[in-house]
């Protein structure tokens, strides 16, 4: 149980400051990015959900995320500072309903977005885990959110969704782009 809670509060880190879960251990992961890599993320599950929102995502659905530039992760205490690569600035289109603005940030494949729902104004931070290591194509893993609402009786919250995370192959001639 305690080797969960830690597991969870590491993950709640990494959406909640825009962390990743890699700054609760004490050195940094190989990551297996470059800038302009593509890649599709499937939700196959809602694993956890917290607070009192409905889910975003429902299984079946997809998000398309292209790396961008490397950037330093928070030490999240532990002294170390690691690179990684957030997600391009693009606000995914399954969520352009609710998200009108979205910028990179500090963790793996990272978006921080903001936007309306309800009239009211939102803000989410996103990313995924475990760290794609080099050459893996696919792996299943987490894309976690943290929902933060400001005011007209709305909610924060999180939601950790199960994802099959792929690879997509290079596009123009063997360059990745968006």
């Amino acid at each position: 149980m305690k080797k969960v809670m830690l597991s969870t509060w590491c993950r709640l880190v990494l959406v909640g400051v825009a962390v990743s879960a890699i700054g609760c251990s004490g050195s940094c992961p190989k990551y297996g990015l470059t800038e302009g890599e593509r890649f599709q993320l499937t939700v196959l599950s809602l694993a956890t959900s917290t607070g009192t929102c409905s889910p975003w995502l429902m299984d079946n659905d997809s998000i398309a995320l292209t790396t961008g530039t490397a950037v330093q992760e928070p030490s999240g205490g532990s002294g170390q500072a690691c690179m990684t690569y957030g997600a391009v600035a693009a606000t995914p289109p399954i969520l352009e309903n609710v998200l009108t603005s979205c910028t990179e940030s500090a963790a793996e494949l990272g978006l921080s977005c903001t936007g309306m729902d309800s009239g009211c104004p939102v803000s989410v931070s996103m990313a995924v885990d475990p760290v794609i290591g080099p050459g893996v194509d696919s792996l299943t893993g987490h894309l976690a959110t943290f929902w933060k609402a400001q005011g007209c009786g709305l909610n924060d919250c999180s939601q950790d969704y199960n994802v099959r995370i792929d690879r997509l192959p290079a596009t123009d001639g063997g360059t990745d782009g968006p």
